[in-house]
C-alpha cells in the first residue's frame, strides 16, 4: 500500500510543478465567451452532458505568499461520446484542468459536474469509476510485480470478482494490441512501447465512460503512435466513451478531434471545430501555438496556385484537394 501511495503522489506533484512554471506574457485576442453555463437547461434528450464546468477558478497555495492562479473563469460543456482536444503552451493550465475531471483537484471557485455528479460534493470513488486519466509518460507509474497485477490493480480495488477482472484485463490488452504472453512478466522487462500500452490498458480495463489522455503518444515512433490512437478510437466506438486528448501535436488533433479547446494563461482563448480553430492561425501563433504543418504547406502552395483551397488540416484532405485541383485544371 505504501508503494501505491507514492505512485499517486508522483502523478499529482509532477502535474502541479508543470503548471506552476511562469508563462511568458503575450498579447492575445479574447475570442471565448465566458458566460456561465445554465445547469438547468433542458436538452430534450438530444444532448447528454458528460462534463459541465461552470465558472471554474483554481488557485495553487491559496492565501499564502506563493499563491498562483492556474485557471480563471473556465466554462465548458462536453457531450457524451464527443472527442475533444485541449491545446495550450506549457503552463497554460491544461494539466490543472484535467485533474478536475476526476476530483484530484477541486475548484477554488466554481462547479465541475461529471455525468451529473458534483466533484466537490459527491463520492469521488464513483466519479473515478467513470473517469480514467492517462497522464503523460504513464509507464513511469507502473509498479506491480507483473503486468497482469498492474493492469488489474484498479479492478481489484473495486472489489471485482476474479473472473471478471481477468475478462476485463484480457479485453484491454487485446484492444491496446498486447500479447497475453507478457501478462506474467515484470512490467520492467517490457520495451518502452509495451510499457506505454500496459499503462494505458490499466486505465482502459476500468471501462471509464470518460477517457482523458495527456500526450499518450509522446516519444513513440509513428507505428507506435498509430497503434495507440487506433486503440483509443476503437475504445470510444465500442463504449460510446467521451475522449479528451491533451496534445501539442496539431496533426493528431486535426484528424482525431471533433472540437478543440484552446487554453492560454489559465483562460479559454477560444473553442470550436477543428476548422474554426485552425483557420485562426494568427491567433494561435500569438500565443505560442501553430497549425498543422500540412496547412502551412497548402498556404504556401496557394501563393503559386491562387485557386487552390488552403483550408486543409490533414494530409488526407491535402491529397484530395490537390487531386481535385489537378482534375479541374485538366478539364479546362
Amino acid at each position: 500500500m505504501r508503494r501505491t501511495t507514492q505512485k499517486r503522489l508522483f502523478v499529482v506533484v509532477w502535474t502541479r510543478n508543470e503548471e506552476q512554471r511562469d508563462s511568458s506574457k503575450r498579447t492575445y485576442i479574447k475570442l471565448h465567451n465566458s458566460t456561465p453555463i445554465n445547469y438547468n437547461k433542458s436538452f430534450n434528450g438530444l444532448e447528454i452532458m458528460s462534463i459541465l464546468i461552470n465558472n471554474l477558478n483554481y488557485i495553487y497555495m491559496s492565501e499564502t505568499p506563493y499563491e498562483k492562479t492556474a485557471l480563471s473563469d473556465i466554462n465548458i460543456k462536453i457531450n457524451e461520446g464527443e472527442f475533444v482536444g485541449i491545446i495550450g503552451h506549457t503552463g497554460s493550465g491544461k494539466s490543472t484542468l484535467i485533474q478536475h475531471f476526476n476530483g484530484i483537484l477541486k475548484p477554488t471557485i466554481g462547479k465541475v459536474t461529471i455525468n451529473g455528479l458534483d466533484i466537490s460534493k459527491e463520492n469521488l470513488k464513483e466519479i473515478r469509476r467513470q473517469v480514467g486519466i492517462v497522464f503523460q509518460y504513464p509507464e513511469h507509474q507502473l509498479f506491480e510485480d507483473t503486468v497482469y497485477n498492474d493492469i488489474g490493480f484498479g479492478l481489484k480495488k473495486l472489489g471485482m470478482a476474479r473472473e471478471k477482472i481477468e475478462e476485463q484485463i484480457l479485453s484491454a490488452i487485446e484492444l491496446i494490441g498486447l500479447d497475453n504472453k507478457i501478462l506474467h512478466k515484470s512490467p520492467f522487462e517490457l520495451s518502452g512501447g509495451q510499457k506505454r500500452k500496459a499503462a494505458i490498458a490499466g486505465v482502459i480495463a476500468m471501462k471509464p465512460k470518460i477517457l482523458v489522455l495527456d500526450e499518450p503518444a509522446a516519444g513513440l515512433d509513428p507505428v507506435g503512435r498509430e497503434e495507440i490512437y487506433n486503440a483509443i478510437i476503437n475504445y470510444r466506438k465500442e463504449n460510446n466513451a467521451t475522449v479528451i486528448l491533451v496534445s501539442h501535436n496539431m496533426e493528431d488533433l486535426a484528424r482525431l478531434a471533433q472540437r478543440i479547446i484552446v487554453l492560454n494563461e489559465g483562460k479559454i482563448e477560444m473553442e470550436g471545430t477543428v476548422s474554426e480553430i485552425f483557420k485562426k492561425s494568427d491567433v494561435l501563433e500569438k500565443i505560442g501555438l501553430s497549425v498543422p504543418q500540412i496547412t502551412y504547406f497548402m498556404k504556401g502552395l496557394k501563393k503559386y496556385l491562387p485557386d487552390i483551397n488552403d483550408n486543409v488540416y490533414t494530409i488526407k484532405e491535402a491529397k484530395e484537394e490537390i487531386l481535385n485541383f489537378i482534375k479541374k485544371r485538366a478539364s479546362i
